[in-house]
């Protein structure tokens, strides 16, 4: 990603319960700009209890009366988000701490795919961002 120059920003939202309203609002922002084809949205949690499911209908109810459609299935994030996605997104410390500690433990349990990872941005001089809110 260049700054002023964007040809693809990539974005992971995580925390199990708001991911879809997230990833659903931050799309519809991205849209509403004209910018939609020059990003990669997509979102996951720190663990796969939901995965595979639709977000809450409570939830989609609630953001559709806003124009906001959430389509998105759950997902947990996995090695191959740290390669595919420029910046992670987190919406607190704990969670920010358990993707790296996973991220830490995957580096035992599939090695090759995490060295893939590691290699892949060492050749590209770029590393994922990890952000969080400051709470």
């Amino acid at each position: 990603m260049q700054c002023g120059n964007i040809t693809e920003f990539n974005v992971q939202i995580m925390k199990q319960v708001w991911i879809p309203v997230a990833e659903g609002v931050f799309k519809d922002l991205v849209k509403k700009t004209g910018l939609d084809s020059k990003f990669k949205i997509d979102s996951a949690g720190t663990i796969n209890y939901h995965e595979g499911n639709q977000a809450d209908p409570r939830m989609k109810a609630a953001t559709k009366r806003h124009g906001i459609e959430i389509t998105s299935l759950s997902r947990p994030i996995k090695v191959p988000d740290f390669q595919d996605f420029d910046v992670i997104l987190e919406m607190d410390k704990q969670n920010r701490a358990d993707i790296l500690e996973a991220f830490n433990r995957w580096k035992f349990r599939e090695p090759l795919l995490v060295s893939k990872v590691l290699a892949f941005h060492l050749n590209t001089k770029t590393l994922p961002k990890v952000m969080c809110s400051p709470r």
